[in-house]
């Protein structure tokens, strides 16, 4: 439980599975990154090898904001969640990281009101459209051969002044999301399906699929 601030400055790494980690409101607990890499690496792992069966391969994370400041503005990562399935993410904020949430090889995963937002990126110099990057996949290998993250779902909440990259996320869900930037780009993955979503002011929608 994160009942207030909490302040980091290098990476925090989880190999354990069925981890919660849950905060009081997303106002209120929040994680503080000035770490210039991976805030949290999420990496479930039993004997030091990666789970195989789904079930046991689960991490969730409710009513928590995870916020960039200095230098992992620039270049930090929020979350990096590797080999992870069927887990659930309740009120998750993520701002000003250049690159928020990434996924590699982690399928069937459920965000629930995911908030993402940068600050007036033209002083901070952030490189990918001047914005940073909310939400996206790993495209390298890793060593079970996984190079995308398949039919994850995002449900509800708000998109602002970030970009998106779904290439490496075919299947991927979108419902109920306001997505609202300023000069951003959307990129979609293959069999990608946006339903009931508000889109405006942007420069570039959908490329692929």
């Amino acid at each position: 439980v994160i009942p207030y601030e909490i302040y980091v400055s290098s990476q925090i790494t989880c190999n354990k599975t069925g981890l919660r980690i849950v905060g009081l409101n997303n106002k209120i607990s929040r994680i503080i990154s000035s770490a210039p890499g991976k805030t949290l690496h999420i990496e479930p792992l039993y004997n030091g090898s990666p789970y195989t069966n789904v079930a046991y391969c689960k991490f969730y994370m409710d009513n928590i904001a995870i916020i960039a400041e200095g230098v992992a503005q620039s270049t930090g990562t929020g979350i990096y969640l590797k080999w992870i399935y069927a887990s659930s993410f309740l009120n998750l904020m993520t701002l000003g990281f250049k690159k928020h949430i990434v996924l590699r090889g982690s399928h069937l995963n459920t965000f629930y009101n995911l908030f993402q937002g940068n600050y007036n990126t033209d002083i901070q110099g952030i490189e990918i459209h001047n914005r940073g990057v909310g939400l996206s996949a790993d495209a390298l290998l890793d060593v079970a051969g996984e190079s995308t993250s398949n039919n994850n779902h995002i449900v509800g909440g708000w998109i602002n002044n970030t970009s998106w990259d779904l290439r490496g996320m075919p299947g991927t869900i979108v419902e109920m999301i306001d997505i609202e930037p300023a000069s951003n780009t959307f990129y979609t993955g293959d069999n990608a399906i946006f339903k009931d979503c508000r889109i405006e002011r942007m420069d570039l929608y959908a490329l692929q699929g």
